[in-house]
């Protein structure tokens, strides 16, 4: 559900942020060409775009982008302690006990393991950026609610109803002519350095200095602020204000908000000296500068007020001084709409599923990992086990996985007594591949052989693992060179026949590992050369529909004593304590 909402949230952000930047670009190039009137309308539809997602559909042609959902931590709590780590002995296991039963008891613990006893909670990085977005929204909530309280208090505190008769004239005249169906309430605040302003959620109110004031420049300042009052300027802040909550993380809704803050005034000043004389909107300009050099006025997120910044008071001034007639932009917003709605339907961000940190939980002699082997975007189980069925002269190991939508598969191997397994997507296909070194029943060196599967579907439609092809394709520019220690090998001189020689995964191998070199994923093999000095063969190669083509071989001399395994194959190389 986070999830989701976060999408939708970044989704929204993204596209409508796309046609903030063009607007603003057209906007700033030609907004001597355009009245603030049609500068405003173009802000609020985008503004509505914001608040309520404007995306009716997608093309197929869309640039989708998918967004993981990366799993944190799981917590889980079982029913019954000990479920799945089961310990046997020798002893303990019945010699006559034949594979059908052995594997329904595998079943049976893998049922378990995965949810009947046990509940399972995940912290996903959706739900921690949720946290962190919902708490920075309250905290600018609380702040811009704190403001205006702190505004509303002082103005109760230090203003006073305007009384005086002349002004009271004065206030319905200009009523009158703003065409104000309802006078709003006009008060006298003390604080002569507090500039003019509106506010009020539910009743707008116009605050005016203390002082005498020439009754040109109340006539100017009224009727400015009665302006802000009739386009319902307060009501529009309260939206963009909204939004830029929302969207506190997105710089261009910040730049949004402050352009709607700033053509609502210019939009008041068109309006104020529309048919003005030169020496009008000369005084009218006067009366605007006065304040911006006197007020010590920060503004309040819901109250209107004289905007500063330099940029923004030569474009204010030239607008009032050299206006003449503007467009209304209807085209323009019209291609502001289109835009819109064609970025809505060209980029999409959906969640890419859940993602699972590789994780290693014991099993009996074997362990399991948390990966997506069908490529649905969920996380399943899958382990290995290795079971002595009918005494040491019938060892087997055992691959399983129990998809995300119950379906389960199963492959064994004879004569194998332990062995280990790691995952990841060596053919990029958006699907793990499980990579199983298994050890050889009477090895006398350690080695076993390596199998790399996956799982595709039969012609039931049924899962099944199917195993790639073993077999290495040669590289023949590549020249093995010695990793140390080759100046104690009989024959180093021979080393280039290790290359030529055809080569097998099956072959006696120390251990695999799945690697990320040189932009790729490969898989790397360490592969047993010389028992008696204990020598091997690194080969890094990657996935080919033909085999394993090799990439790059390194010869290793004395390979246990030298500490390669915990070199070259890291934290996968893991071989469970034998049951």
């Amino acid at each position: 559900m986070t999830e989701e909402f976060m999408i939708g949230v970044l989704n929204t952000s993204v596209v409508t942020g796309l046609s903030i930047v063009a607007a603003g670009i057209i906007l700033r190039v030609s907004w001597k060409s355009y009245s603030a009137k049609c500068r405003k309308k173009i802000w609020i539809f985008l503004a509505f775009c914001l608040f309520i997602p404007f995306h009716l559909f997608h093309f197929s042609g869309a640039y989708t982008t998918e967004i993981p959902n990366v799993v944190l931590q799981e917590f889980e709590s079982r029913a019954a302690d000990g479920a799945g780590e089961q310990e046997m002995t020798d002893s303990e296991v019945p010699s006559t006990q034949n594979q059908t039963e052995q594997i329904q008891a595998a079943a049976e613990l893998t049922s378990q393991m995965s949810g009947q006893g046990n509940s399972v909670a995940e912290l996903t990085i959706a739900d921690v950026l949720f946290a962190v977005w919902l708490c920075i929204c309250i905290l600018l909530t609380f702040y811009y609610v704190a403001g205006y309280r702190k505004m509303k208090s002082k103005i109760r505190r230090c203003s006073s109803a305007c009384e005086d008769g002349h002004e009271q004239q004065i206030i319905q005249e200009i009523a009158t002519e703003c065409r104000l169906k309802k006078i709003p309430e006009v008060r006298i605040m003390k604080d002569s350095e507090e500039g003019p302003f509106t506010t009020g959620i539910l009743k707008n109110i116009i605050i005016l200095p203390d002082g005498a004031l020439h009754e040109k420049d109340l006539r100017f300042i009224l009727k400015h602020e009665m302006i802000h009052c009739r386009n319902h300027d307060i009501s529009w802040r309260l939206l963009f204000l909204a939004v830029n909550i929302i969207h506190w993380f997105n710089p261009l809704v910040w730049y949004l908000r402050r352009a709607m803050e700033q053509d609502m005034e210019i939009a008041c000043d068109e309006e104020v000296v529309t048919k003005a004389s030169r020496e009008k909107r000369r005084e009218y300009s006067d009366v605007i500068m006065s304040w911006v050099e006197r007020s010590r006025y920060r503004g309040s997120a819901v109250s209107t007020g004289y905007v500063k910044g330099v940029g923004f008071l030569k474009r204010r001034f030239d607008g009032i001084l050299n206006g003449g007639k503007k467009k209304n932009g209807l085209l323009l917003a019209g291609g502001v709409f289109i835009l819109a709605l064609f970025l809505g339907c060209m980029i999409r961000l959906q969640g890419g599923g859940k993602v699972y940190a590789e994780k290693k939980i014991t099993i009996d002699s074997g362990y399991e990992v948390k990966t997506d082997v069908d490529g649905d975007g969920e996380a399943d189980r899958v382990f290995v086990t290795d079971n002595n069925l009918a005494g040491w002269d019938a060892v087997e190991t055992s691959v399983s996985v129990n998809l995300s939508n119950g379906e389960e598969a199963w492959i064994s191997y004879p004569d194998r007594w332990q062995s280990y397994l790691v995952t990841g997507d060596l053919t990029g296909n958006g699907a793990a591949d499980i990579v199983l070194i298994k050890l050889a029943w009477m090895s006398n060196h350690g080695t076993g052989d390596v199998t790399v599967l996956h799982v595709e579907k039969d012609a039931a439609g049924r899962p099944e693992w199917v195993e790639y092809p073993g077999n290495f394709i040669q590289n023949p520019d590549l020249e093995p060179e010695w990793a140390g220690g080759w100046e104690d090998y009989p024959y180093p001189e021979d080393i280039s026949i290790f290359a030529e020689e055809p080569i097998a995964l099956d072959d006696a191998c120390y251990g695999a590992a799945i690697i990320e070199k040189a932009g790729k994923t490969m898989l790397r093999v360490i592969r047993m050369v010389d028992a008696e000095t204990d020598s091997g063969m690194c080969i890094d190669c990657s996935y080919t529909p033909e085999g394993w083509y090799i990439e790059d071989i390194q010869m290793i001399y004395d390979y246990y004593g030298g500490d390669w395994d915990e070199k070259l194959l890291g934290a996968w190389n893991h071989e469970p304590d034998v049951i």
